[in-house]
């Protein structure tokens, strides 16, 4: 009987590992490992343009992804241009049937429609701007679907390591030169126009996303709290403005540690900021994403077994735990309202919005609240960690409902109006 246990056991052990090895090599396959829309359609409009990056962060094709910014360089230098980005997650790719992609194309739609309503027209009038304005969407396409049907689940690791791959390749060089197009048509205060630029990840999306912006971002920190000026009283005060990418990046569910956050979160904390300084990073979680609440930290626990021991449980939490899931980050709670807050102060009175306060206090638009777990604590701050009510996002995958469009659309804008009014030398 003993023998036959030993024998059960090892067979078991080997039926097991063999599994895994199925899994890992149907994982690393080349299924879905493709390019979807060749140049002349990526780089076409009306329609979102499209860059793709394979598995090991290479443009699938660089004229490509040259055409789109030229694209947008060209639309941008004689009339009011808004770019939004955005980049897709786990179980999903370039495909023009792919429900990200459509969703995308409608979410635009809804910006183009929400950009022509009396209080924005107005407020770019107010500025000496041109009242038309255009929008241009960007989808970047990866290899998020690896395997077909439900044996995509199986490839969690695999698609984390390529979201990480693809955030630190081309598009990090792609998203500089994007950035250096949107400084110059800012930067000249006699031209009456503008670019808006809103950049958008969901779920490994998110970490895609953050893999291309994080050091940058870590870098402008650093470089400005080293010339921070120290108080009597209080944490050190900047003096310049903490850029980000554009106007604003926005993480939704994102699927990365909250380990890789720590160090932006504890700079951020360590000082404060000027008046004049807007929100540049928004992250948001729904309160019922069970995907991240759960599976993730399975997932980053199973992986921990091949990693050396962590030095304390605060490490291994900040290891396992997703972004906007570690309680300690949290910074703001987003719910949804049916007030407007505060009405004087908004885009229909838009440079009066320079020196207001859109992260230590609550601000409602588009039907939703913002505010602060603390009252003033996050004054100023160029980064929101936010967790928002199944109102506006539901579970893991609801990102695209109207009520959180438009909050999001109104937010920015409060953002882009700070910015333009600076920029203008008005108050």
């Amino acid at each position: 009987m003993r023998n036959q246990r030993t024998i059960y056991t090892a067979l078991r052990i080997h039926m097991n590992t063999a599994t895994v090895v199925i899994v890992m090599l149907l994982a690393g396959c080349d299924y879905g490992h493709k390019q979807f829309r060749p140049s002349s359609e990526a780089a076409s409009l009306p329609g979102p343009l499209v860059v793709e990056v394979d598995d090991y962060g290479r443009f699938w094709d660089r004229e490509a992804a040259d055409a789109a910014l030229k694209t947008i360089a060209d639309a941008s230098e004689d009339q009011n241009t808004i770019v939004s980005v955005f980049i897709h997650g786990w179980h999903h790719n370039a495909d023009q049937s792919d429900d990200n992609f459509r969703n995308f194309q409608t979410s635009l739609e809804r910006l183009r429609v929400k950009l022509q309503e009396p209080q924005y027209v107005t407020a770019r009038r107010e500025l000496g701007l041109e009242e038309r304005v255009n929008v241009i969407g960007l989808y970047v396409g990866w290899r998020g679907r690896s395997l077909p049907g439900w044996l995509n689940y199986v490839t969690f690791w695999g698609r984390k390591s390529a979201a990480e791959r693809v955030g630190d390749g081309d598009l990090r060089e792609f998203f500089v030169k994007l950035q250096k197009v949107y400084m110059r048509r800012n930067n000249d205060a006699s031209k009456p126009t503008f670019m808006g630029l809103l950049t958008i990840g969901h779920s490994f999306g998110g970490q895609v996303l953050f893999k291309a912006i994080a050091g940058a971002f870590e870098r402008d920190l650093l470089n400005a709290a080293a010339n921070a000026q120290a108080g009597s009283t209080g944490p050190p005060k900047l003096m310049e403005i903490v850029s980000g990418l554009g106007d604003m990046t926005v993480l939704l569910n994102p699927a990365l540690e909250a380990f890789q956050y720590e160090r932006i979160d504890r700079l951020t904390r360590g000082v404060s900021f000027m008046d004049i300084q807007a929100p540049v990073l928004l992250t948001v979680s729904a309160e019922d994403d069970s995907a991240r609440k759960y599976w993730f930290p399975i997932a980053r626990n199973l992986n921990v077994l091949f990693r050396p021991k962590f030095r304390s449980d605060e490490l291994k939490e900040l290891w396992t735990t997703a972004l906007g899931e570690y309680e300690p980050q949290l910074t703001h709670e987003l719910e949804a309202s049916n007030g407007t807050l505060p009405p004087k102060e908004s885009v229909s009175t838009v440079c009066k919005i320079v020196k207001q306060d859109l992260t230590g206090r609550p601000v409602v638009s588009g039907g939703a609240e913002l505010s602060p777990k603390t009252s003033g604590e996050y004054s100023y701050s160029p980064v929101v960690i936010a967790h928002t009510s199944n109102d506006l996002v539901q579970e893991h995958n609801g990102i695209f409902g109207k009520n959180f469009g438009d909050f999001l659309i109104d937010y920015v804008g409060f953002v882009q109006g700070k910015r333009m009014c600076l920029i203008r030398g008005r108050s």
